[in-house]
């Protein structure tokens, strides 16, 4: 499982322990925009998606490929829950994870990935922007404690690289 920042790299990681480890990527961004695309009428704006939509999808995901809890290996990239013991429930249904990776990066690098990536390389961050990656530190700083306090509670079933 990878937890962070947005932009710190989750997705890059993902990508090489998919190609490393033979698991599959769970990416809960795209997972969102396809249910939401399915529930959006043709020429409509679209529709809000309820995390209980994802959760479903994501379920059906990993009950299709593995046949049930514990066969095949999977990478949960992103974080869709308001909180983190609804995360946290969310992820039990399918067992501990083997890893759980909290990726940070300093605030220059985010700005630099996010002029990168939100504005095709092309200008500065503006102080609107500067306050939006401020703000996704702070939330991922509070995650990332109560995530580390709940799967310490499992030493040797649950490997925290931080």
């Amino acid at each position: 499982m990878l937890v962070g920042k947005s932009l710190s790299g989750k997705t890059t990681i993902a990508k090489k322990l998919e190609s490393t480890l033979g698991s599959r990527i769970l990416d809960m961004n795209a997972i969102s925009a396809a249910v939401g695309a399915r529930m959006t009428p043709e020429g409509e704006d679209p529709v809000p998606v309820p995390i209980e939509a994802v959760e479903k999808e994501v379920a059906s995901i990993i009950a299709a490929a593995q046949g049930g809890p514990g066969k095949a290996k999977f990478v949960f990239d992103g974080y869709m829950h308001e909180t983190e013991e609804a995360f946290i429930a969310f992820i039990a249904q399918f067992g501990l994870p083997e890893f759980v990776f909290f990726l940070t990066a300093e605030e220059k690098y985010i700005k630099e990935r996010w002029v990168k990536v939100k504005m095709d390389g092309e200008g500065e961050v503006g102080e609107e922007d500067a306050e939006k990656i401020r703000a996704d530190s702070e939330l991922n700083k509070g995650r990332r404690a109560k995530l580390t306090a709940h799967f310490e509670q499992f030493p040797g079933r649950v490997n925290l690289i931080q």
